[in-house]
């Protein structure tokens, strides 16, 4: 969630050393992008707690990203061209979930979702890093 959001994560050991030691990982605000999500009914089910926090984060004020339902998203992928592709992104179970059209680039099982860019990305500027103290 802290991709989603921009968020923060640090060590222990940075925050006690006030960051001589240990390390910061700062992500970039991943909803601040436009997108538009589908959600397949199995990712849902298997996942239901991460849904419920997901759901949250869609209603912050600063979200661009779009909750689809089935409706919409075969609406969205019959309007898809190469500079709408990056927009419309899709969570499912496994690979065996739901097979879509080969012009959506973007579909994500929860392992696979959560080391793409387009989920978490890195902030290098706000990361921080104590380990040069300690040589």
């Amino acid at each position: 969630m802290a991709g989603l959001v921009g968020g923060l994560l640090a060590s222990k050991d940075f925050v006690e050393s006030k960051g001589v030691r240990g390390v910061a990982l700062a992500f970039k605000p991943a909803i601040k992008t436009k997108r538009h999500v589908f959600v397949t009914p199995a990712f849902m089910r298997r996942h239901a707690q991460l849904c419920t926090e997901f759901s949250s984060i869609l209603q912050l004020q600063d979200c661009n990203f779009q909750l689809l339902n089935r409706a919409s998203l075969q609406d969205m992928i019959g309007k898809l061209n190469v500079s709408r592709a990056r927009q419309l992104l899709i969570l499912r179970s496994d690979a065996g979930d739901e097979v879509f059209p080969e012009a959506v680039r973007l579909v994500f099982t929860l392992s696979e979702a959560v080391d793409h860019f387009v989920f978490c990305a890195e902030d290098k500027s706000r990361s921080r890093s104590g380990i040069a103290a300690t040589y």
